[in-house]
């Protein structure tokens, strides 16, 4: 999926949606090519891409946050990973979808490839919900 498409926030436990909150890492990909985490959940590695939590305001109703899944690059078998620079160049060139899918980086010493993108909000209800 591109992004800017729209896509249905799937409902998460408020406490692993916190610990996504805590771990936004966009601006580490674009100036070091590392990433935070990653956060484990249903049995895959994520990290935070972007989003709004209205904690600050105290409306968390309204909360959305852009997760992508991360796999490590020997397990990777989607398109050419490139790092932060060469990947956003292909964006560009009209070479790849404007996502992050295909995006080498680094965490903790370990190479990861971003794959695909899905948005969580808390549970309302405080039941935890499926992520697929």
């Amino acid at each position: 999926m591109a992004r800017g498409d729209y896509k249905s926030p799937i409902e998460i436990p408020l406490p692993k949606f916190e610990e996504f909150d805590a771990n936004y890492c966009a601006d580490k990909i674009a100036f070091e090519g590392k990433g935070k985490g990653p956060i484990r959940y249903k049995g895959k590695n994520y990290i935070q891409v972007g989003g709004y939590t209205g904690k600050y305001i105290g409306n968390m109703a309204d909360s959305c946050l852009e997760i992508c899944e991360v796999i490590r690059l020997e397990d990777w078998t989607g398109i050419k990973p490139l790092k932060y620079g060469a990947h956003w160049s292909a964006v560009n060139h009209g070479k790849r979808p404007r996502e992050y899918n295909g995006m080498l980086i680094e965490i903790s010493g370990i190479k990861y490839v971003i794959g695909e993108e899905t948005y969580i909000k808390p549970s309302e209800t405080g039941k935890q919900a499926e992520l697929f």
